[in-house]
């Protein structure tokens, strides 16, 4: 054999080897295709909005009656979502919009009406500032606040409470204040007719300023 054919030989016999010795290709990783899910709500509004300015306003509507942080929860709750699949979706959503606008709006008005009723209910129940009713309101006055410094505890406080219209809240801040003026207490507790000279001061007080004096006097008088 000549060598120029050995040689030949061998440089085939190095390819092959070289061959088999090279790792067989891996086909690469398939990038997986990420699904976007959207929830039945946006894909509504999506769908009914496109190109749709009527239902666009009537949403910003009732957007700014409700407020856009519960709006989505809001229209839920309403059931928005019966709409989804209509034939006639876009009219759907947009009769929607409006009757809970209107709605809505109505509520608002009523709650307004029945609050200024009451209120001209309360000025109208109020009374004159008459000679007669200030004698009276100030000896209440004066009798409730007697009560407070000499027997707080007294079952007739009741009584002056339900006549001067405090609540429990009022009553409870006169006592407080009431209690704190710790030199008066003082003065009572060394000598009891002190609290009978209280009594007459404050009760002329009251006369010349009734507005100061009269214990809830705005609810009261007009």
């Amino acid at each position: 054999m000549k060598i120029r054919n050995i040689f030949t030989l061998v440089v085939v016999s190095m390819f092959i080897i070289s061959c088999a010795k090279k790792p067989v290709p891996v086909d690469a990783p398939v990038e997986e295709v990420k699904v976007v899910e959207v929830d039945d709500l946006t894909l509504l509004k999506q769908q009914t909005e496109l190109n749709n300015p009527f239902v666009v306003e009537a949403k910003n509507q009732l957007s700014r009656f409700v407020g856009d942080k519960n709006f989505d929860n809001y229209i839920t709750q309403r059931n928005i979502l019966k709409c989804h699949g209509n034939t006639k979706q876009s009219e759907c959503v947009l009769n929607f919009y409006l009757t809970e606008y209107y709605r809505l709006k109505m509520d608002s008005q009523a709650k307004k009406t029945v609050i200024e009723v009451q209120e001209a209910q309360k000025v109208s129940t109020k009374l004159d500032n008459s000679e007669e009713n200030t004698q009276h309101y100030c000896e209440l006055s004066t009798n409730l606040v007697n009560l407070l410094y000499t027997k707080p505890t007294s079952q007739s406080v009741a009584y002056y409470q339900q006549q001067l219209k405090l609540d429990n809240s009022q009553l409870v801040s006169l006592i407080q204040e009431i209690k704190k003026d710790s030199y008066s207490h003082f003065l009572i507790s060394e000598n009891a007719t002190v609290a009978d000279e209280m009594k007459t001061d404050y009760l002329n007080k009251c006369l010349i300023e009734p507005k100061a004096n009269i214990i809830n006097y705005t609810t009261i008088f007009r």
